[in-house]
């Protein structure tokens, strides 16, 4: 995958990102729990982290993967995003005050030896 990152200033949202929203159905006959996935389609922008943002997050051993700008009305806090073909956990997400929420993402720990 060519990674065609853009300015976090003004995104164009020109890629599609998969946001995986995990939901709690109930339970089953012998009382495990039962979980569905919600996927959502949305259209995003791959913009850098900053510096800061990686100097934080390694204070807390993560590593940020990618930033994803969505729009704000389309993110109702899901906490997994499939982009490329890549599960990722999204660890921190920003509002911002233009009406896009910045999704700060890293790789899933078993996918993290895995080539696309």
């Amino acid at each position: 995958m060519d990674r065609k990152i853009q300015a976090k200033q003004i995104p164009s949202l020109d890629d599609l990102v998969t946001l995986r929203l995990k939901k709690k159905m109930g339970t089953d006959a012998i009382g495990n729990p039962v979980v569905s996935n919600l996927d959502t389609e949305v259209w995003c922008a791959d913009t850098p982290a900053s510096q800061s943002e990686f100097y934080q997050a390694a204070q807390q051993h993560i590593r940020p993967e990618y930033v994803l700008v969505v729009n704000s009305d389309e993110y109702n806090g899901e906490e997994t995003a499939v982009f490329y073909g890549t599960q990722l956990t999204i660890y921190r997400s920003y509002p911002r005050p233009d009406g896009f929420t910045e999704l700060y993402c890293k790789r899933e720990v078993s996918d993290i030896g895995k080539q696309n």
